[in-house]
């Protein structure tokens, strides 16, 4: 599958007058604070080439690791597309015939009217 190009080169990514793609993962700090976890969590998705290394990138971090995770897996799952989410990772999540349920009634409450 090509993923879609990111809208500028990974170089030009800049968070505050720093290359976002030019941090190492000893200059994050994947806490609570909003902008840190955000941070961390772009950097995890510009430096790996997949759903699967972006997210197991934000937990091995450090810090807030579910949270960081989430974020992270959120961007990747938009970016890579929900087709590249590995399918044991799906299968281990719970009550999915209730998440299934819901779903379409979230995407309604986005504005969403597609199949």
């Amino acid at each position: 599958m090509n993923k879609p190009a990111l809208p500028f080169p990974r170089t030009y990514w800049v968070i505050p007058g720093r290359f976002l793609a030019g941090f190492y993962p000893g200059d994050l700090d994947p806490s609570r604070q909003k902008a840190k976890l955000l941070l961390a969590s772009l950097w995890c998705l510009l430096n790996t080439q997949s759903f699967s290394a972006c997210v197991l990138k934000a937990v091995n971090l450090g810090g807030d690791t579910d949270t960081t995770g989430c974020v992270a897996g959120g961007l990747a799952g938009v970016y890579y597309g929900i087709e590249t989410i590995p399918n044991d990772w799906v299968a281990a999540l719970p009550r999915q015939e209730e998440l299934r349920a819901l779903f379409p009634d979230f995407l309604r409450s986005l504005g969403h009217t597609g199949a």
